[in-house]
Order: C-alpha cells, then sequence, then structure tokens
C-alpha cells in the first residue's frame, strides 16, 4: 500500500475544502481546488460587493490637544515641555511628538528604546540592584503592542477569574462585586501612572508564566513592577490622604497578588515555611485601615465593608457536615489561651466552607481570612497550624489552575510536612493520598478519595 504524502497541517485553508476534506493550497484569491472544480471560494471577494469610491481628499484642522501630566514628574525628573507656560495650555499636534502608548513616557530619556534579546532575569536583578541605567519606556509600534496585550489580558481575564477573592460567595452577587472591582482599578489606572504600571506588571508577571519562552514578558514584569513598588513606597513616605488613598489601597493589593505569585521564581527559605502566602496581605489591611475615610467609590466601599464585617464565615447547612473538625482534635481549651484556640477554629471553619465552595477562585480567601495569630503560630512551626496549611494545599491542589494564583507543587506540601513532629504525620494522611494521586491520574476522570473535583466557573 502507498503511504499518504505527508503535508504541512494548516487550518487556513478555505471553508469549501475543509468542508470536502481537502487539502487547500491557500491560493489566494481562489485555491486550486475551487477553481478546479468550478466553485466559489470564500478567498474570493463578494461577488456583489459595491465598488469602491473614490472621495475628495479633506484638509484636517490641527489637533489641539492638552499637555498630559503624570503623577509623580518630580520624582522621575521628567521635565516639562519647553514652551508650555501653563498646566492648560494646549498642544500643537504638528509641532510636538505625543506617545500613544498607555502608559505616559518621557521621550526625551536617554535610556535604550529596546531591550536586547539575549538580557535574562539575572541580568536585570543586577541592574536593579546596581541602579544602573535600564529600558524603561516603550515608544516603540511593538511596545505599544506589547502595552495592549497585557491592559487586554487583565481586562479580559480579570472579570472572570480575579479578584472573586473579593466579595460575598453568592454567584449572582459575584458576578456584580467583580465587575465593580475590576472597573474601579481601571478607572483608576487610567488616571494614575504608578497603579498602572503595577497593573501592567502584574499581567506580565502571569502573562509570563503561560509562555516562558517570551523574554519581552519577563523583561516588562521586572520593569513595570519595579518601578512600580518604588513609587509605592515613595507615595506611602508621604503620607495616606485623599488624594492617593485609593490608589495606594489598589496599588498595594496587585503587589501582593504579584509578590505571593512570584515565590516560584525564588529559591526557597531556610526554614521552608509558607509565609508568603500570608504575609504579603499585610500590606493591604494596613492601607485599607488607614485609607477607608479616604475612599470615594460608594460601591467599592460597599463590597469591602461587606468583606469587614463577614469575618466569620455564614453557617454550614446540613448537608455540608464539618469535615475538618477532625484538625481540632486533642486540643485542650482550658489551657490553651483563646486567642489561640479562636485562631484554630476560625480557620478550621473557614477551610470547610472553601471545601463545600463551587468556586475555585474562593479557596484563596483562606489566606487572607486566618487571623494575625494564626500567622504568627505558623512562623513558630506550630504542629496543628501546619496540619491546617498543609489542607489548604490539599485544595489548591485539586481544584481547577486560575491564571493568577500560584502553582501548587509536591514540593512545598511534602516540605510542610517534614516540618511535623512524627505524632502528627498521620493526621495528613488524606492530603498525602491526594497529592498522589494527582501526579498519577488525571482530574477530569473522576472523584479522587472523596473530595470531588472543584470547577472553575
Amino acid at each position: 500500500m502507498a503511504t499518504r504524502r505527508p503535508h504541512r497541517k494548516s487550518r487556513l485553508g478555505c471553508k469549501r475544502c475543509k468542508v470536502r476534506r481537502m487539502k487547500c493550497d491557500e491560493t489566494h484569491p481562489i485555491c486550486m481546488n475551487c477553481s478546479k472544480h468550478d466553485l466559489e471560494c470564500d478567498f474570493s471577494p463578494p461577488k456583489d460587493r459595491l465598488p469602491a469610491v473614490s472621495l475628495p481628499p479633506v484638509k484636517l484642522p490641527p489637533v489641539k490637544i492638552p499637555p498630559l501630566r503624570r503623577s509623580r514628574e518630580s520624582s522621575l525628573g521628567v521635565p516639562e515641555s519647553p514652551g508650555i507656560p501653563g498646566d492648560t495650555s494646549p498642544v500643537d499636534s504638528s509641532s510636538s511628538t505625543v506617545s500613544t502608548s498607555i502608559v505616559l513616557r518621557n521621550k526625551d530619556s536617554t535610556t535604550p528604546q529596546g531591550w536586547p534579546q539575549n538580557m535574562d532575569d539575572f541580568t536585570i536583578l543586577q541592574m536593579l540592584q546596581s541602579n544602573q541605567s535600564i529600558p524603561m519606556h516603550m515608544d516603540t509600534p511593538s511596545d505599544r503592542l506589547l502595552d495592549l496585550r497585557l491592559m487586554h489580558h487583565f481586562m479580559s481575564m480579570s472579570p472572570r477569574t480575579y479578584f472573586k477573592l473579593i466579595g460575598p460567595a453568592s454567584v449572582d452577587e459575584l458576578t456584580a462585586t467583580r465587575t465593580i472591582y475590576v472597573n474601579w482599578i481601571m478607572r483608576l489606572a487610567f488616571t494614575n501612572q504608578d497603579l498602572m504600571d503595577a497593573l501592567l506588571g502584574f499581567s506580565a508577571f502571569n502573562l509570563r508564566r503561560l509562555d516562558s519562552t517570551d523574554r519581552t514578558l519577563a523583561q516588562a514584569s521586572h520593569v513595570y513592577l519595579t518601578r512600580a513598588i518604588s513609587a509605592h513606597a515613595a507615595e506611602l513616605s508621604k503620607g495616606i490622604s485623599n488624594n492617593n488613598g485609593e490608589v495606594l489601597f489598589a496599588t498595594a493589593c496587585l503587589i501582593a497578588f504579584t509578590s505571593i505569585s512570584s515565590q516560584q521564581y525564588i529559591s526557597a527559605s531556610q526554614n521552608g515555611l509558607p509565609l508568603h502566602w500570608f504575609q504579603p496581605w499585610n500590606g493591604p489591611r494596613a492601607v485599607a485601615a488607614a485609607a477607608w475615610h479616604y475612599f470615594q467609590d460608594p460601591e467599592l466601599k460597599t463590597l469591602l465593608e461587606h468583606e469587614r464585617i463577614n469575618q466569620v464565615p455564614p453557617k454550614l447547612d446540613e448537608d455540608s457536615p464539618p469535615i475538618f473538625d477532625f484538625l481540632l482534635q486533642d486540643l485542650d481549651r482550658e489551657t490553651t489561651d483563646d486567642d489561640t484556640v479562636q485562631a484554630y477554629e476560625l480557620s478550621v471553619v473557614w477551610l470547610t466552607r472553601m471545601y463545600y465552595n463551587p468556586h475555585s477562585e474562593y479557596v484563596f480567601k483562606f489566606t487572607t481570612k486566618v487571623q494575625p495569630k494564626f500567622v504568627k503560630m505558623l512562623e513558630q512551626k506550630d504542629p496543628r497550624t501546619l496540619t491546617i496549611v498543609g489542607y489548604f494545599f490539599m485544595l489548591l491542589k485539586v481544584m481547577d489552575k486560575v491564571w493568577w494564583l500560584p502553582v501548587m507543587t509536591k514540593e512545598q506540601f511534602w516540605a510542610l510536612v517534614g516540618m511535623l513532629p512524627e505524632k502528627w504525620r498521620p493526621r495528613m494522611e488524606w492530603a498525602a493520598k491526594e497529592f498522589e494521586k494527582c501526579e498519577e491520574a488525571d482530574l477530569g476522570e473522576m472523584p479522587i478519595y472523596g473530595i470531588e473535583r472543584l470547577q472553575n466557573t
């Protein structure tokens, strides 16, 4: 039997060849198969299309564009354009080049316009640490496309998955609250350079996880986030006021999410404690407490007020038994102080609530709901606290992957188990079986050891 002639696979063929299951040579304006059989090819323009009509040239008057002001000219050393007497004077577009990039840049900067293709993460970090001049602005057409790509990623993915962390657990309410939070950040970002840097840096950081070979994304994430963190620290040192309260809180949230996810690119700490899941939220909490009276968006304030009041999850119904109560066995409530008992009980209640919640991103809310006492006990390697965190890791492992969530690895789990005393390790049997099963089987095929796959909606 003669073997089939190999050919290049392509999905760009015309529709008629696809229907006839024939190899299309993709010739324009009509492919060979359609020409041979006298068929109308969808590559060719429609016959009923009206002929193009030439219009006389129209001379447009010069456009007057007001100067775009940055929020921190002094900190970046951006000089004002010569010949502009005031902030409200118009700029003639015929005599001044205006950057159309999403992020406003200084056109007169002497920093390089592009990134060297062979620059790796280590080189970038060295340059940042030594305060060398690094490419900071993106004014070429390709860089404008990068800005648009990052903005599109944030706008398309965030309303569906990001910020389920913020808001109630109800599906109907979540749809509205996700829109409120994302729209609020977008409105602020278009008026503040520092927040826009944090937003684009966060988007670039997460996109690089999807395409680790794209060096442009890695370099952009370094530049945007370094600039955002530096400006954020400088703004905090000036104090929180009505002018910067909302922006500082939004920037702190984006930096916190990025800080948690960045752990996969950093060597593990010597003690192996997973504190990076919990400690970054100290910043947003502190900023929110100090800037609460300066929040101007009423919908956002209502949303955050709901989070502040509902620190304890709603009671479970009869169909949702407290499945993680075994983590509280042997707890002597008489000899243990009240703060410690409350930290244990509240974390287990939240863990149970997230086990029964169908939204995978909601599991991440555990890191923001545990009390400061719980994090302090984790720093002290308290065995009961370690077991509770271990089952939080289990929930992260079995649920659907989310673009902004850090990837839970078996190495993190077994490092935590290794810190437990011998008598505590049997309590981790269920979680250990889940991790072993996840390595061997596809989670989409079947439930595993009694824990059903959490669907990402």
